[in-house]
């Protein structure tokens, strides 16, 4: 039953990852003319660019940061209730968002997704409260990847890298930087166990059989699917998506097999981070991409933009054909007739 559990938690996480991945980079293109198209293609790529930047990644590290801070120190019903209700507000809008782009369709949506969402906060100490839990969760993290899209493949390796170190921090080390004296009795684990056992719902959870639950965080499915939005997003990228998501599979059973192996708490991004990267990288260095993907096609049309100005700009020379600089016409002089 143990491996049944372990089995049931990879398969949400690759199905919640890929259909976050999905509906995140589905744009409707509506059918126009050949301007038009263009002005949507050029609308695209704008928004992409536009969507964050190397100091967005920055701030929002340090805000999970003190939010994981708030959560060990502080504890407070009242702060409970807030991160619920927002979870279950994300939530319910994903999870129309997961069923449809078609406004109408969402609208219908949000009936259901607002029922599972009530009954949650009126079940959740139920022992079957983790089904409900874990709909919900599929909702934030299609709207997560769906919020949060890179303009470029070195944009997304910034998140990831510093998402990376982040993770392995508040596993490994916050515990001996961070002393509170509830959870101490393996080192350096003490901050993160100690939100785990907090028993919010920022995780997906399945019953081992065993009166425990096997957990992965959603950030570990939301944050490798920036990646994997961004590589579906652009069409000539789609086809790396494939190599993405094996990636991802392999990287998130590593961590689940240390895990079980050791029996402690893994940073699953110490896996997945390396192996989505460096399969998307590698595959692109051998099809010769790589340049184009890793600075996006925004960067890469905007600098072909701006070449083209240049060229529009530079002014041209005008070729004045004036009879100076003709030659002179031949001149029929008399001529002796012998």
């Amino acid at each position: 039953m143990y491996a049944l559990a372990v089995t049931t938690l990879l398969a949400v996480a690759i199905g919640t990852h890929a259909l976050a991945c999905w509906r995140g980079a589905n744009v409707k293109e509506p059918s126009l003319t050949a301007d038009g198209q263009k002005q949507v293609h050029e609308d695209a790529v704008s928004r992409l660019q536009t969507s964050f930047s190397g100091l967005h990644v920055i701030f929002l590290i340090i805000g999970l940061s003190g939010m994981i801070l708030l959560l060990y120190y502080v504890k407070s019903e009242a702060l409970t209730i807030i991160i619920q209700i927002v979870f279950v507000a994300s939530a319910v809008c994903g999870l129309s968002l997961a069923v449809s782009t078609n406004n109408k369709i969402r609208f219908l949506a949000l009936i259901p997704a607002l029922a599972i969402g009530i009954a949650w906060l009126i079940l959740r100490d139920e022992p079957y409260a983790w089904i409900l839990q874990d709909i919900l969760a599929v909702g934030v993290c299609v709207l997560a990847v769906s919020v949060l899209k890179a303009p470029s493949l070195k944009l997304s390796t910034f998140l990831l890298v510093l998402a990376l170190l982040y993770d392995v921090f508040w596993v490994f080390i916050a515990g001996h930087i961070f002393p509170n004296g509830h959870v101490q009795d393996k080192a350096g684990a003490g901050v993160m166990e100690e939100v785990v056992k907090s028993n919010l719902p920022n995780m997906f959870k399945i019953p081992d059989w065993e009166d425990d639950f096997m957990i992965l965080g959603l950030g570990d499915v939301i944050l490798p699917g920036v990646q994997g939005c961004y590589l579906l997003a652009s069409k000539h990228h789609s086809s790396y998506f494939l190599p993405h998501i094996f990636a991802y599979l392999v990287g998130i059973s590593l961590a689940m097999t240390v895990a079980i192996c050791t029996d402690t708490g893994q940073p699953a991004l110490l896996f997945v981070v390396p192996a989505i990267v460096g399969a998307v990288v590698l595959v692109a260095w051998r099809k010769g991409d790589l340049g184009v993907l890793w600075d996006g096609p925004g960067e890469v049309a905007a600098a072909k933009m701006a070449e083209e100005s240049q060229l529009l700009l530079k002014p041209q020379t005008d070729i004045q054909t004036t009879c100076s600089q003709q030659s002179p016409p031949p001149k029929y002089g008399s001529m002796d007739i012998c």
